[in-house]
């Protein structure tokens, strides 16, 4: 855990982080993650990794038109089909 902590505090650029409970600064970085899915699609650069906290997101109707790979911040969610990270009800994003 505190390897993991460390490599997100520590992140290469290309590593942005999307949480919901974020402030109103919004860098992309870990101390300063995007805080909704619009701002973290139009300003993820291209090729770059978007890591997701558990939360839930707003994304009606956006198309995320930047390549970019998005992961869970956390190893053990999986995206799910439906737009969800999981496996506990406890740690979903929900995408809607």
């Amino acid at each position: 855990m505190d390897q993991g902590g460390m490599a997100f505090m520590y992140a290469p650029p290309a590593w942005k982080f999307l949480c919901a409970l974020a402030g109103n600064s919004q860098s992309g970085a870990f101390q300063q993650p995007y805080n909704t899915v619009a701002v973290a699609n139009t300003s993820t650069p291209s090729g770059s990794t978007l890591w997701v906290e558990p939360g839930t997101y707003a994304a009606a109707g956006l198309t995320i038109s930047t390549p970019m790979t998005i992961k869970a911040a956390f190893p053990d969610l999986q995206l799910q089909s439906a737009g969800s990270l999981g496996p506990s009800r406890s740690g979903w994003v929900t995408l809607h």
